[in-house]
């Protein structure tokens, strides 16, 4: 906090900018701009006698007045008279829990806006992958790429703050429980290492009326607003928190933070693929050869088998079919199921 000065000269010799006001700084910036001030407050400051008084004003005044611009009465901006509540439309009551304050101030919206503009992102690298000269390396993750969810988004921010709680040196390290006394194991129970990554290279947010996203340098810059965002969201929330909450005592800050991570992951949990389960076609090959699965072929001894697009387990849904693509290795009814896995990028709906 600044303290009150005996003269102006004061400001002038300071340079320590913890002694600066946010007042301070704006009248510093207006000083060096305007000569009539910058002249006041100079240490040789001047000296106006009698002789030099014309008609009352000193002449050593005018020798540094600028001009003075008569401005027509439209060219001023217009005067708004705020009289709407400041703040949170609805804020938390007084008993809320930490990530309720969070959501408030994040949106419910903007969630939503990461989700549908990171699966639109998504789409658009595989296709892009998949076209290219080269095709769809075997190794690449978007092999998996499937779309995400509010509540998987929520999980990934989630992590991504916890992550500034709990700093390691790189992002897989928080997978790695090769040395038990560095593990982290609440991150590989949320999700897979090749999932949470898979998110953080899609990660999108899109303005409104912002075109495609088609190029890496407009997703690395949508990042950073992104998370600036977040940490904006974070420190409010934690304010808002401290005026408003009941509850005693009081979180610190680093506490009220594992608090929303805790409630922003809840009870999500990725879907594991069992091992030994179905084949899972690559991206690549499902969708450019569409000649090789063209016939069904249908299970021996009247088995049957989930059907990999209508079949939800997290719902509790679950369609079984006796036809499967044997170049896929998966079970599909037939139909628009059958359509919708070779056609479409993302076949779950």
């Amino acid at each position: 906090m600044a303290t009150s000065r005996e003269s102006a000269s004061d400001y002038e010799n300071s340079n320590d900018p913890s002694d600066y006001t946010a007042c301070d700084s704006e009248f510093l910036a207006i000083k060096s701009e305007c000569p009539v001030i910058k002249s006041e407050f100079s240490k040789s400051s001047l000296s106006i006698g009698a002789s030099d008084d014309v008609d009352g004003c000193g002449a050593a005044w005018l020798s540094v007045w600028g001009q003075v611009v008569d401005r027509e009465v439209d060219d001023c901006p217009a005067q708004f008279h705020f009289n709407a509540r400041p703040g949170p439309p609805d804020v938390p009551g007084a008993d809320a829990a930490p990530v309720e304050y969070f959501l408030t101030l994040l949106g419910d919206a903007f969630v939503d806006n990461l989700v549908q503009a990171t699966n639109q992102y998504g789409d658009d690298r595989v296709r892009q992958l998949a076209g290219s000269v080269r095709g769809l390396p075997s190794n690449s993750r978007f092999h998996k790429w499937r779309h995400t969810t509010v509540a998987e988004m929520r999980a990934f921010l989630a992590l991504t703050i916890n992550m500034g709680l709990i700093r390691k040196s790189t992002i897989p390290s928080y997978w790695d429980d090769k040395y038990y006394s560095q593990s982290t194991p609440m991150f590989s129970r949320t999700f897979t290492k090749d999932r949470f990554l898979l998110l953080l290279s899609t990660f999108h947010w899109r303005e409104d009326g912002m075109e495609s996203p088609g190029e890496r340098s407009t997703a690395k810059w949508t990042k950073r607003v992104s998370f600036a965002l977040l940490g904006r969201a974070l420190l409010n929330s934690f304010i808002l928190y401290q005026q408003r909450t009941c509850h005693q005592p009081k979180l610190d800050r680093r506490t009220f933070q594992v608090h929303i991570v805790e409630g922003l992951i809840g009870t999500f949990r990725e879907p594991r693929v069992r091992a030994g389960g179905p084949g899972v076609c690559p991206i690549e090959a499902r969708l450019t050869d569409p000649v090789d699965h063209l016939k069904p072929e249908k299970l021996p001894n009247g088995k049957r088998r989930d059907c990999v697009v209508c079949t939800d387990r997290n719902s509790g849904k679950r369609v079984r079919t006796s036809y499967l693509c044997a170049t896929c290795n998966v079970a599909l009814c037939i139909g628009q199921c059958w359509k919708d896995y070779h056609t479409r990028v993302v076949y779950k709906t």
